[in-house]
C-alpha cells in the first residue's frame, strides 16, 4: 500500500484552463488528471485530497470509478458539492489533519501551529509556494512544475522533508561559524 496526496485538481471548472497553462479546457484539466491518477495509484493504495477537487457532481461520480482509498481535507471550493455527495466519494472528511507528523490543510496553516510537526502538506496557493522548508505546496499546478505529475507520494514528501531539513541546518551551521568570526 503507497500514499499519495494532491490539491486543486479543480475537476469540472469550466474556467480552469485560463489558469493553467498546459491546458486548453476542464476537459484537458480532467482528462489529464486521471491519466496521472490511474497510472500511479493501485486499489490498495490511500490519496489524500487537500482540498478544491471537483466542481460538479459529474466530476465526482468520475473520481467515484477510481481506484483507491480516498480522504478529502476540504477546501474553499469544496462546499459547491454537498457534503452528503462526498461522503459517497471520499472515505473520511476533514478540516485539517495530522498524519504522520505533518499537518494536512487545505491551506497553509499559521506557522505557530507547526510545533512538534514534521511539516505542512497543503494546497491552495497553487503556484505560489511558501518560502519556509516547513512546507510542501501539493497543488496540481505546482507537482506538474516539481515532478511533471499531479500526485506525490508519502516517501518523496518525506525525502523533500528531509532534504530541507538538511538545508536549514546546513544554512544555521554556517551563519553560527559567520557570527563566531
Amino acid at each position: 500500500m503507497s500514499v499519495y496526496f494532491t490539491s486543486d485538481p479543480h475537476l469540472g471548472h469550466k474556467n480552469i484552463h485560463r489558469f493553467r497553462s498546459y491546458i486548453k479546457s476542464s476537459e484537458e484539466n480532467t482528462e489529464l488528471f486521471v491519466k496521472h491518477y490511474e497510472k500511479t495509484v493501485r486499489k490498495q493504495d490511500i490519496v489524500y485530497f487537500l482540498g478544491d477537487v471537483a466542481f460538479d457532481k459529474e466530476s465526482l461520480d468520475l473520481l467515484s470509478q477510481l481506484k483507491g482509498r480516498k480522504i478529502i481535507i476540504k477546501g474553499n471550493h469544496d462546499d459547491i458539492i454537498e457534503t452528503k455527495l462526498q461522503a459517497e466519494v471520499f472515505e473520511e472528511i476533514y478540516g485539517m489533519l495530522k498524519y504522520k507528523g505533518f499537518w494536512l490543510s487545505h491551506c497553509p496553516i499559521h506557522p505557530a501551529e507547526m510545533r512538534k510537526a514534521k511539516g505542512n502538506i497543503h494546497g491552495h496557493v497553487h503556484n505560489h509556494s511558501i518560502n519556509d522548508p516547513r512546507y510542501l505546496n501539493v497543488c496540481t499546478d505546482n507537482l506538474m512544475k516539481m515532478k511533471g505529475t499531479s500526485l506525490i507520494s508519502l516517501d518523496d514528501v518525506r525525502a523533500h522533508f528531509a532534504k530541507e531539513k538538511k538545508v536549514v541546518s546546513r544554512a544555521r551551521r554556517a551563519v553560527r561559524s559567520i557570527l563566531k568570526l
